[in-house]
């Protein structure tokens, strides 16, 4: 039996300039029939929309009413896409003051009535596409599929390579499931799982995948014809054939393919432009080269942009974390800013700062208050990203998390020594660039990434502290895990509820503050993080908070491992070289690690603490390295420097900072 839309002879009947709208069941269609508003749906459900249903409803004029949760809110971008190019117009209605997964029915059953509806869809901006090819800015994520074979150009195989190749490339502009990336051909995956679907949990971040050959070949075939030509007894013919595999391997590895949309990256949320408007719309924005996936009702912003309204929002925001210990007013404002950042990253240039949250005593909070910024950003959790202090297995995984597109990452629940070379280099980098596992090709991806990071008392290394915005929770509670007063007992259920608003807020602040035009706040100088300062910890200050600046300061002065550890080197150094006469790399380890009798215990001690902490695995040729990294930089009034050779080898020396 072939299935059709739902009451499709009386909508047929109907004047095709009359509003017709498309609903979730066929409860919802009969209900608005009962009020003489015409309307359809399609069968078995959401999700479950079909091409040839579209065909039915050519030409007409057409409002997509989905039911108040994520499985509607596909379901009908799923619909839209399926009518753009074939509907005379279509647009997307979500009903005001729906309960959550409330439709149509309760709408009408609250007060609604034929009027409102039509005054609503009236209100409805709609899409009035002209083609399939015009989908690049309404479509969100295509299936992929073939277009008619008369549309699809030819491509005849010969031997001419670099032709063929040229032609393929072109023709592969028009599949819209494909889109190119830091010089890789890649596609936009989303989850498909019926539990996602169906609201049991919900559904895992869209993720950006490079494109594997055997699906380009896929692709390949479905945007040409591919033929050859054969000579026979009746004349030259053209015989259809497979994509050569030498063309598929030579357009993946062009690099550049003119006609294919760039992909910065996939977001989930609204966020600012560099002009200070506010990305909204679903779908591909050509101006960023984002792609924005279905974000689900926005709350409407205030009409009144200026600093009486980003302080009102500020003060909605400051309350969700009112029941958190911030040890200082200082660090609420970072928490501020570590809330706006994600919001404001394709608003500037250049790289932001590591968001640390740390605390005198677990269970305080430090991993809640993080998920509370998740879930007003996103609506999920935080992406997990374990640290580790092994540098090249810390830039595989950061290298994983950029190519994926992830957008907000977590160093949860630090122990030990935080900060690296490769975490330095991360945090002040704007794309990055690495080897891919297992092979010699070299892989380069935008950085969007915001990152943060929990711990206790967090030991610091010099480098990173300057890299870091601390937001620090302080209790007199032994155990604040134990605590029950709380305005919001169930904080993140409450966030669920209020998101839209809160995410309003955020918005409001930074879309205000743009409007005034980024006003000079007259901050100190961040190196590396001139633009963020700009926009997102100018605008925390604008609100009348302080500077969230001011906490890398204090973090450096308390957290500073590297520079504590290398002033007691520096000091033990002098100890074993008073006469400054110069010890080698080599011959410090020996000194260091093989006690003499004479010696008292705690300066080895010491010594051999300083180094574990400040090298991986202390020997010769890590300390040279080091002492060359820290030659004439002052700690504790001591500095260190080369005062000649052994055997090729540099010995080195301390002196006090007056010889300087």
């Amino acid at each position: 039996m072939r299935l059709v839309p739902y009451r499709l002879p009386e909508v047929l009947k109907q004047d095709p300039d009359r509003l017709l709208f498309i609903v979730e069941g066929e409860k919802c269609a009969d209900a608005l029939w009962e009020i003489d508003v015409a309307a359809t749906t399609n069968p078995q459900g959401a999700g479950k929309w079909k091409d040839e249903y579209s065909e039915h409803l050519r030409g007409r004029h057409i409002i997509i009413l989905p039911d108040n949760d994520d499985p509607g809110r596909n379901h009908a971008a799923e619909v839209a896409r399926s009518l753009v190019g074939i509907a005379a117009s279509v647009g997307t209605l979500e009903l005001p003051d729906l309960p959550p997964k409330g439709d149509v029915v309760d709408w009408l059953a609250a007060g609604g009535d034929k009027d409102k509806l039509l005054k609503h869809a009236a209100e409805e901006s709609c899409d009035q596409p002209e083609s399939k090819s015009s989908m690049s800015n309404t479509e969100l994520f295509p299936q992929p599929g073939a277009p008619a074979i008369a549309d699809r150009p030819k491509i005849i195989v010969t031997t001419d390579e670099h032709i063929v190749n040229e032609r393929a490339a072109a023709a592969l502009a028009s599949d819209q499931t494909i889109f190119q990336r830091g010089g890789s051909l890649v596609r936009v995956v989303k989850d498909n799982s019926p539990a996602a679907k169906d609201g049991i949990r919900r559904p895992f971040a869209p993720r950006i995948e490079t494109l594997p050959t055997a699906l380009l070949r896929e692709r390949l075939s479905a945007v040409a014809q591919w033929v050859k030509e054969c000579e026979t007894d009746d004349g030259i013919l053209e015989k259809p054939v497979h994509p050569p595999v030498w063309c598929v391997a030579g357009v993946h590895a062009r690099g550049s393919w003119p006609g294919v949309r760039h992909l910065e990256a996939v977001v989930e949320y609204p966020v600012l432009r560099r002009d200070g408007s506010v990305l909204c719309q679903p779908g591909y924005d050509a101006e960023t080269g984002l792609l924005l996936t279905h974000a689900g009702p926005l709350a409407q912003l205030p009409n009144q942009s200026d600093l009486d309204a980003a302080i009102a929002a500020r003060d909605q925001l400051i309350e969700v974390f009112d029941d958190f210990p911030f040890e200082r007013a200082v660090h609420r404002a970072g928490l501020l800013a570590a809330l706006l950042t994600p919001l404001a990253r394709f608003a500037f240039v250049g790289p932001a700062p590591l968001f640390l949250v740390d605390a005198n005593v677990r269970g305080v909070g430090k991993g809640l208050l993080l998920d509370c910024i998740a879930a007003i950003i996103t609506g999920q959790r935080f992406a997990i990203a374990t640290y580790t202090d092994d540098e090249n297995e810390l830039r595989k995984r950061i290298t994983s998390l950029a190519l994926s597109g992830e957008r907000l990452a977590l160093f949860d629940n630090l122990i030990g020594k935080f900060g690296n070379a490769v975490l330095d280099a991360v945090l002040t980098a704007t794309d990055w660039k690495d080897r891919v596992l297992g092979g010699n090709r070299v892989v380069q991806a935008p950085l969007y990434l915001t990152w943060y990071a929990t711990g206790n008392n967090v030991s610091i290394a010099a480098d990173t502290a300057r890299r870091s915005c601390h937001i620090r929770l302080e209790t007199p509670q032994e155990r604040p895990e134990e605590r029950r007063d709380f305005r919001h007992p169930n904080l993140l259920s409450w966030i669920g509820e209020q998101r839209q608003r809160l995410l309003a807020c955020a918005l409001t602040i930074l879309r205000a503050y743009f409007v005034a035009g980024c006003p000079d706040q007259g901050l100190s100088a961040w190196g590396s993080y001139e633009n963020w300062s700009k926009v997102v910890r100018g605008a925390v200050v604008w609100t009348g908070m302080p500077d969230p600046g001011e906490t890398r300061l204090q973090l450096q002065d308390q957290a500073d491992l590297n520079a504590g550890s290398m002033g007691v080197l520096l000091k033990c150094w002098e100890e074993m070289d008073p006469s400054r006469r110069g010890q080698t790399a080599a011959e410090a380890i020996d000194l260091f690690y093989k006690q003499p009798p004479e010696s008292p215990p705690d300066f080895h001690a010491d010594a051999k603490a300083a180094l574990e902490t400040l090298l991986d695995k202390p020997d010769a040729r890590q300390l040279g390295n080091l002492l060359r990294s820290y030659r004439r930089r002052l700690f504790q009034g001591r500095f260190i420097d080369q005062v000649g050779k052994k055997h090729q080898a540099v010995r080195w020396a301390v002196f006090p900072a007056d010889a300087f």
